[in-house]
């Protein structure tokens, strides 16, 4: 099963006016090896992360999920500073410096200096032993500070 960030969406709150921009997923579930839970898990976070981010922010974690290393040593890892990161996503650094604070609030990432990590029930690539693998990776990531 993989999960692949496809496009935007705009959504306008017909009776508040607010805009808000999604981002537009597709979760092909024809590899084998996973089970139908990995679907259900996912979910929440999704629906956490769209409620928590709005427009700028958004570039933020488009940014972030297009770019971050998706096998290797640095699975599920975006090497970047924060003030690369708002370059590059086109946004002030207050911006990135917010959006992170909240993604990491939630428990969707963690981030040390120069390295911001997504929860591998977010987004992955591999099997449930990798999974099970970027799980433990993420619990420890960053504890050290702690």
């Amino acid at each position: 099963m993989s999960f692949k960030v496809t496009g935007k969406s705009t959504w306008v709150n017909k009776e508040t006016g607010e805009v808000r921009e999604t981002l537009n997923a597709e979760i092909d579930q024809t590899k084998k090896g996973r089970n139908d839970s990995f679907v259900i898990s996912i979910l929440p976070y999704i629906i956490k992360l769209t409620d928590i981010v709005g427009n700028k922010k958004m570039k933020v974690v488009n940014y972030v999920l297009e770019n971050m290393a998706l096998t290797g040593k640095y699975s599920n890892t975006l090497i970047m500073t924060q003030r690369e990161l708002a370059k590059k996503a086109g946004v002030s650094y207050q911006t990135v410096s917010v959006t992170l604070n909240m993604l990491e609030d939630a428990q969707i990432i963690k981030k040390e200096t120069g390295q911001i990590m997504l929860h591998p029930k977010v987004v992955m690539k591999g099997d449930a032993r990798k999974e099970r693998a970027l799980m433990v990776q993420f619990e420890n990531f960053n504890t050290e500070k702690e």
